[in-house]
């Protein structure tokens, strides 16, 4: 990157044109686009075995996790429940 030093104004400025900076190819894969086939060959171009086995541990893990919160609050209504069931009956 070259640097040019302006007299007037005591400043250093770059004087790199932005039309140089503009990219103009297509994202994504390009020569392996052409062989694939069916959905499942790009999702593999974009998705190895090891990506997908990260995503499904931690979206289990998530699933684990809110699946016992909602059976703590149902355990907790039940108990509840059990406890306050006779005196609830007998004051209706």
């Amino acid at each position: 990157m070259l640097e040019e030093f302006d007299e007037e104004n005591g400043q250093v400025r770059c004087p790199r044109c932005r039309q140089c900076n503009i990219f103009r190819g297509s994202p994504g894969p390009t020569l392996a686009t052409n062989a694939a086939t069916t959905i499942s060959e790009v999702f593999s171009m974009f998705f190895d075995d090891q990506i997908v086995d990260t995503i499904c541990t931690f979206t289990n893990a998530e699933a684990s996790r809110r699946a016992n919160d909602k059976l703590a609050a149902i355990r907790d209504v039940w108990v509840w429940f059990e406890e306050n069931c006779k005196r609830l009956f007998e004051a209706f």
